[in-house]
């Protein structure tokens, strides 16, 4: 008998869409196959900061510093952005 885990976070088409602007690995990827390596990636995270209302998670796979932002109330993952030091010292003091 197999086991077969079920990740509990949503993907929005803006997400999707952002994942394909910001990683031009995933440029002409399906939307499925995405899905699974970016929730990979989130699985095998380094570095995570928490505010309120949402969770900042580091792509340690991929070059530069790329987060994802979950909506945590929703469990929704809302986009993939770039994070500087100055942004993510700005995230972490302004919640």
């Amino acid at each position: 008998m197999g086991y077969y885990y079920q990740h509990k976070l949503g993907f929005s088409f803006h997400d999707l869409q952002r994942i394909r602007e910001q990683i031009p690995l995933f440029k002409n990827e399906n939307d499925w196959i995405i899905k699974d390596k970016i929730i990979k990636m989130i699985d095998n995270y380094s570095d995570r900061i928490e505010t309120r209302s949402n969770l900042y998670i580091k792509l340690d796979d991929l070059e530069g510093n790329l987060y994802v932002v979950v909506e945590k109330q929703q469990r929704l993952i809302v986009t993939v952005t770039q994070m500087s030091p100055k942004k993510l010292l700005d995230v972490i003091t302004q919640n």
